[in-house]
């Protein structure tokens, strides 16, 4: 019974935080602090095989008990494109300029609060970058960097998703 209600608890909070993602999705956590990505998907615009746009969905959050003080002030996230080299390592070749966004309204889940973050008033924006390429492999690699009201970086949370040659 006390399982039921756990799982009853952690499925209201992740629709109430708007963190509700996919099977194939990505998360990455450290502290209280946690990304997802996920809708990775790709366009190589007439298939002459010289690159595209490729696009990932983020979202983030930070979570904390409900007598602590939130630290996030602000976040930046980036979109870079990794290739695929031939001896088979991922390289970083291009990247968008920083999307800012900051922490959300606190929703109160038990002995929580759980702030998600928002970028431009939007919980879950869809990142693209354009690539150029011959025929290559790539994959999107989200960073997004935590900073505290000093900007100190606070944390950096890095989440990788799907591939697609263009």
């Amino acid at each position: 019974m006390r399982t039921l209600l756990k799982l009853a608890v952690t499925a209201v909070a992740l629709a109430l935080t708007g963190l509700a993602v996919p099977a194939h999705a990505m998360t990455y956590t450290q502290g209280a602090y946690s990304q997802t990505t996920f809708g990775f998907s790709c366009d190589d615009g007439d298939d002459a095989a010289d690159g595209g746009t490729i696009y990932v969905t983020v979202t983030g959050r930070e979570k904390r008990p409900s007598d602590k003080h939130f630290r996030t002030f602000r976040v930046k996230t980036y979109l870079i494109a990794q290739e695929k080299t031939y001896n088979g390592t991922w390289v970083d070749v291009a990247s968008t300029k920083a999307a800012v966004g900051k922490r959300g309204r606190m929703v109160n889940v038990g002995a929580y609060n759980i702030s998600a973050y928002q970028w431009n008033g939007i919980k879950a924006p869809e990142l693209a970058l354009a690539v150029g390429g011959n025929d290559d492999l790539f994959r999107a690699k989200v960073v997004t960097k935590v900073y505290d009201d000093e900007w100190v970086n606070i944390a950096t949370l890095t989440t990788y998703e799907g591939q697609c040659r263009l």
